[in-house]
């Protein structure tokens, strides 16, 4: 009976032990152009990153990995690029590198190169957690871009969620959602999407890239030149949770 009480108790430490392990912390750190070692020999563009940071064993790591290639994503400029930038700290430099040369050939251009990006927590109800990327990028041109993009995590299975990971019915939340975009933005259900100014593909209504949770939402977020001209901004549709839940995975 002993022997059955130590084991008991011995698997019943390893449990706690467990759960403290995947307890997740929180931290910010801020990447600024002041702060940053490569901008002391030379010219530098203007940057402010908020990079959320996690910590919490491995499923943190996954966050962790997952938000830093969003940000070198973020400063690549040229896809061809890519193969430079493994990590956070080469993308960066990757970056100064650029604007250095932009500079020097352009030693009068205005405006400067600039890329500002805010994270927070937009959503964590114990089982989804959701982060928001608010985001700004001027790599020369006639405008900047300002984009805001989801990350969201499985807290269970451990793992990033792509947007198609969120539904068990895909199919049918994209006919609610094409029928709550039309109703949005007053399109009749038998107008063809692509005489209506969207650039839809094949005139197929199709989801953002970035569907994401706030507020007890769901979010569909098309950033601009997703599915519409830049003067257009985002076209953002949102849903409550309750609505939509028949839709959802069940474990969300």
């Amino acid at each position: 009976m002993k022997k059955v009480s130590l084991i008991l108790s011995f698997f019943m430490i390893l449990v706690a032990c467990k759960k403290e392990e995947a307890k997740l912390t929180y931290d910010l750190k801020v990447i600024k152009t002041e702060n940053l070692a490569l901008c002391d020999t030379g010219l530098c563009p203007d940057i402010s990153i908020d990079r959320v940071t996690m910590g919490g064993g491995a499923f943190a790591d996954t966050i962790n990995k997952a938000v830093d290639q969003h940000l070198v994503d973020l400063l690549i400029m040229d896809p061809d690029e890519a193969k430079k930038s493994h990590t956070l700290d080469e993308a960066l430099e990757n970056f100064v590198q650029n604007y250095r040369v932009y500079r020097n050939d352009f030693p009068d251009a205005i405006p400067e190169y600039e890329v500002n990006s805010t994270c927070s927590i937009g959503f964590d109800n114990g089982k989804i957690l959701c982060l928001t990327f608010d985001d700004y990028t001027y790599y020369g041109g006639a405008h900047g871009y300002g984009s805001t993009h989801f990350l969201n995590f499985d807290k269970d299975l451990q793992q990033v969620l792509s947007p198609e990971m969120l539904f068990q019915d895909l199919e049918g939340f994209k006919r609610l959602a094409e029928k709550r975009f039309r109703s949005q933005y007053q399109l009749q259900p038998e107008e063809d999407l692509s005489e209506t100014g969207y650039f839809f593909a094949e005139d197929t209504f199709t989801l953002p890239q970035n569907i994401g949770f706030k507020n007890e939402q769901l979010i569909l977020l098309y950033n601009p030149y997703e599915i519409a001209s830049y003067a257009d901004g985002q076209l953002i549709l949102k849903f409550d949770l309750a609505e939509v839940k028949d839709f959802l995975k069940p474990n969300l």
